[in-house]
């Protein structure tokens, strides 16, 4: 027969893996709530970050062609259009070729390298700052140089508010990227730039690469169906299993509201997070496991 001291012993023992095992439990749900809590608000939070980092770049762009255009010399309907886009030439030459700058006139119409002037331009950005809105466009290849090329215009008010003229930059798009690359959700993942109105990735997205039609993102029905709640303007969460990285990744979700249909998403996998709960796994048990010994010991000295 046993002892009295070993059936303590065991007695102890039990009670206490019994009670570590269930405050074990407990804590492991509180801690994984508060995980993915904490988790998908840091997803918001870049992507919410990225949103106006990416809006700042465009008003930026929009703030400096308003400034120009509120020049008088831009305003003055006796000096030609020639005239303003050789102001324009001064003028860029000052931003290091980041933007190149091009004055319409109310008819459209702009000049070509020889000084003449060229036919009324059908371009959106023209036609809607004719109409006295500001413009943000796609960004759209041109093949003269090779780039993709993001328009920004706005209207030229005289002095008694009539529309004038049309002030456009082109900016190289490759601002999108950098903008994207310089943003970092879990280790090594980063926001992305969708167009609503092309269905395209403006920027990479994981080994997607930008020009791809989110439709061609496989990456399963989950996904598909927040891409579709994303481009239809909404600003939200939610996750999908990925096949490749085996693991559930958190998807966040905003749009710009700044006329650019532009759309900024962040993906990030839960497992950067969950990596948290692991360690406080080993620590409980670890704990369990010193508090066994103590009573042991304890026991065997009583």
């Amino acid at each position: 027969m046993h002892s009295l001291k070993f059936k303590l012993i065991v007695f102890v023992v039990v009670i206490i893996s019994i009670t570590s095992t269930i405050l074990s439990m407990i804590s492991l749900n509180i801690i994984k709530d508060e995980m993915t809590s904490t988790a998908n608000h840091s997803v918001m939070n870049i992507t919410q970050g990225a949103v106006n980092s990416f809006k700042g770049q465009n008003q930026k762009e929009l703030d400096f062609l308003q400034s120009i255009a509120a020049i008088d010399f831009f305003t003055s309907e006796s000096l030609s259009v020639l005239e303003k886009n050789n102001e324009l030439k001064k003028i860029a030459a000052t931003k290091q070729g980041k933007a190149n700058y091009t004055f319409y006139d109310k008819d459209g119409r702009t000049t070509a390298p020889n000084g003449m002037l060229i036919p009324p331009s059908n371009a959106d950005y023209v036609k809607a700052a004719l109409g006295g809105k500001s413009f943000i466009s796609e960004p759209t290849f041109e093949p003269r140089a090779n780039l993709n090329f993001i328009y920004y215009s706005v209207p030229v008010f005289n002095e008694n508010k009539q529309v004038i003229g049309v002030l456009v930059s082109a900016a190289n798009s490759i601002w999108l990227q950098m903008v994207s690359n310089n943003m970092t959700l879990g280790e090594d993942s980063h926001p992305a730039v969708i167009s609503a109105k092309s269905g395209k990735l403006l920027t990479s997205f994981g080994e997607y690469e930008a020009d791809t039609d989110v439709k061609d993102i496989a990456l399963g029905n989950d996904f598909q169906q927040i891409l579709n709640t994303a481009l239809s303007g909404k600003t939200g969460m939610g996750s999908y299993f990925d096949p490749k990285q085996k693991t559930q990744i958190i998807v966040a979700y905003a749009p710009f509201t700044d006329g650019s249909n532009w759309i900024a998403i962040g993906s990030c996998p839960y497992i950067v997070f969950a990596k948290n709960i692991d360690l406080v796994k080993k620590q409980i048990g670890l704990f369990g496991v010193i508090l066994c010994i103590a009573a042991i010991i304890f026991v065997v000295i009583i």
